[in-house]
């Protein structure tokens, strides 16, 4: 799988492009392949080919080589290195696959809630955290609130990265990844209020930092569109309601 699929998810969830090389994620050095799948020789030429995928230069999103084992491993574990080999599935086969769904193999019964657990146990969260975090609070002064990201960190945790991840290896889209990130945003209200009053023209006192807030909470489904889209009529719709509710504050 070039995990073509969750190269793009990974993106998808660090906002494409703000996320790097995802950095040291559960800690230096590597993971024996066979201390969870299996002891075979099978199960870890499955794993290396897997995990050096996502290590590669050319991967949507590069990750250091034990998150990447990690996740390698959970893979394996859900489709059986022996399942693979009768089915005449090589590493490499594998590797290019688009999604899990496509090998010829039989995925368990609860595929997608073992392989997000799996997933869990790699430690995504944190840098995905901390991208949203610098993505959203690039342009206000001092950065986030501590409410703010606290509100980011709790939206996005290792088990909902998980399932996002599972999902997208399984199903083959980033459909759940591009959910998670935007439900993470669009569930902070205090993160979207200090980024709207940053790049106010005017001056925002606090009450006006109030009445926007509440505009933004009470106008989730606008505020997930103009996230979308940035082009819809849902910025202009969410700035006029902001407007005609916070009349002391002028733009």
């Amino acid at each position: 799988m070039q995990l073509r699929v969750l190269g793009t998810a990974m993106a998808v969830l660090v906002l494409v492009g703000c996320g790097g090389d995802g950095g040291d994620l559960v800690g230096g050095g590597t993971i024996d392949a066979d201390t969870r799948a299996g002891e075979s020789a099978d199960a870890e030429a499955y794993v290396e080919a897997v995990a050096e995928s996502l290590v590669a230069d050319d991967a949507d999103v590069p990750l250091d080589e034990r998150s990447a084992t990690c996740m390698a491993i959970a893979i394996i574990d859900l489709i059986d290195a022996g399942a693979l080999g009768e089915a005449g599935i090589s590493p490499e086969d594998l590797v290019e696959a688009d999604s899990l769904g496509e090998v010829d193999v039989d995925l368990p019964d609860g595929a997608a809630s073992e392989l997000a657990a799996g997933m869990a146990e790699c430690h995504l969260a944190e840098p995905i955290q901390e991208a949203l975090v610098e993505e959203l609070g690039a342009d206000v002064d001092g950065g986030l609130s501590s409410d703010a990201i606290r509100c980011l960190e709790q939206a996005v945790d290792d088990q909902a990265v998980g399932v996002a991840m599972a999902a997208a290896l399984i199903e083959g889209t980033d459909e759940s990844a591009e959910a998670l990130a935007i439900d993470a945003i669009v569930g902070c209200p205090e993160a979207m209020t200090e980024v709207f009053v940053a790049e106010a023209s005017s001056p925002v006192t606090p009450a006006d930092e109030a009445c926007i807030h509440d505009v933004i909470e009470a106008n989730p489904d606008l505020m997930r569109s103009a996230i979308v889209d940035e082009d819809s009529t849902a910025t202009q719709e969410l700035g006029t309601l902001i407007l005609d509710a916070c009349p002391r504050f002028t733009g």
